[in-house]
């Protein structure tokens, strides 16, 4: 309800690269195509279409959920080793359908700019930090304080000031 007055600025004049400007874009252009005399049989095909793509959707992602309950495949891996004397670093991969969809939702260029970010935070910040201030233990205990802990927040302050920056620009249209 609040994003239809936004409509020009969301849909017509952007071109948003977040899950939830695109999400809203969608609904607002589905929403647009009824007119008085209803839907085209192309627009009623296209809607079969992706009521059979929810569905199939659905139920693959219920049998993945029941696989991953069932410890039959994991659904992460992550492991965190020790580079050098005081530096550590690692990877933590997540098997998701979530993942999927919203890697579909956004595209590629958000893709690599999260790929990119990824790059930054293993093989740059975590390494820094933990060279910077080494603290003895484990690497797995060490590596996941340090990325929980440091270097998620400078994330989150990215997220932060890109999405001040998309609602200054918004104050154009």
């Amino acid at each position: 309800m609040y994003s239809i007055p936004l409509r020009r600025a969301l849909v017509t004049n952007s071109d948003l690269p977040y899950p939830e400007g695109v999400a809203c874009a969608e609904v607002l252009k589905v929403g647009g195509h009824g007119g008085e005399g209803g839907l085209s049989p192309a627009d009623m095909a296209a809607s079969r279409n992706g009521l059979v793509a929810i569905l199939i959707g659905s139920v693959v992602s219920t049998v993945f959920a029941v696989v991953i309950a069932t410890q039959l495949f994991a659904s992460d891996v992550a492991q965190y080793f020790r580079v050098g004397r005081n530096a550590i670093t690692g990877y933590d991969f997540s098997l998701s359908f979530a993942l999927f969809a919203v890697g579909h939702l956004v595209g590629i260029w958000v893709g690599v700019a999260m790929l990119v970010g990824l790059l930054i935070a293993w093989a740059g910040a975590v390494p820094i930090l933990t060279t910077c201030n080494p603290v003895a233990g484990a690497a797995a205990a060490v590596g996941h304080a340090v990325w929980s802990h440091q270097v998620r927040f400078v994330g989150a302050g990215t997220i932060g000031v890109a999405s001040i920056w998309t609602l200054i620009k918004l104050t154009q249209p």
